[in-house]
């Protein structure tokens, strides 16, 4: 009987604690009488820039600009992020305030552990060729950036209280698409100067016949670097 007697007020002492927690919980709990939110808390929206600020005021990238930005950092990690712009960075001469030119791809080549010159004629052959391959792509991806900023502008001119901060961001982005472009065609240039010399001097050095295949896919690219040069992205 005692026992019966203690199990049932530990019950209903659990039971009362339960009610309590339960108590506390929704006098915290931000809802209404429905379980909807009936405020947000501020700190939510103190993540968030106010758009008015014009600091803070920024146009999303559109699909075509994540594109481009993606495939120009393909291109340049093909061949530089893991071989010879990388070690040269790394090098004292860099390290001293020195920038990379165009003999550095030559004096990397010929640093490399191939077993003849041949093997120097066929990676530079094969350097040249995956830039032929991978250029296309990126001209058209910048041929649509330059579409998207034109866009911008059209629509700025043709809607009626388009704000000073959305005109500015608009300027913004066009300037900025503009330069991230001109560092690229220098660094096709860049890497057509480094292909040139190097074979330059590897026919000086050691005359091979694989030579002709390697200046064949040159005068290809060179063309690939005219038109970036003369920013025809979108064809003439």
């Amino acid at each position: 009987m005692i026992g019966n007697l203690m199990f049932s007020l530990r019950f209903f002492v659990r039971i009362g604690q339960i009610a309590i927690i339960s108590l506390v919980i929704a006098a915290c709990s931000p809802t209404g009488d429905f379980g909807r939110a009936s405020q947000m808390p501020k700190s939510v929206f103190d993540s968030f820039p106010n758009p008015a600020d014009p600091d803070n005021f920024e146009l999303v990238q559109s699909d075509e600009e994540v594109k481009m930005q993606n495939l120009m950092q393909r291109f340049v990690s093909i061949i530089e992020g893991q071989s010879w712009i990388y070690n040269i960075r790394l090098g004292a001469r860099v390290l001293a305030g020195a920038v990379p030119n165009q003999t550095d791809y030559f004096l990397w080549l010929k640093s490399r552990p191939y077993a003849s010159s041949s093997g120097r004629y066929g990676a530079l052959s094969n350097d040249v060729q995956l830039d032929i391959m991978t250029l296309p792509a990126v001209f058209e991806a910048i041929c649509q950036v330059q579409k998207t900023d034109a866009r911008r502008i059209t629509a700025a001119q043709n809607i009626n209280d388009v704000s000073e901060q959305v005109l500015q961001a608009i300027s913004l982005r066009n300037q900025k698409n503009r330069e991230t472009v001109t560092v690229f065609v220098s660094r096709v240039q860049f890497r057509y100067d480094s292909y040139s010399y190097a074979l330059e001097n590897l026919l000086l050095e050691s005359p091979n016949e694989m030579a002709r295949e390697v200046d064949n896919r040159l005068n290809f690219l060179a063309t690939h670097v005219q038109t970036a040069v003369s920013n025809q992205f979108c064809g003439m």
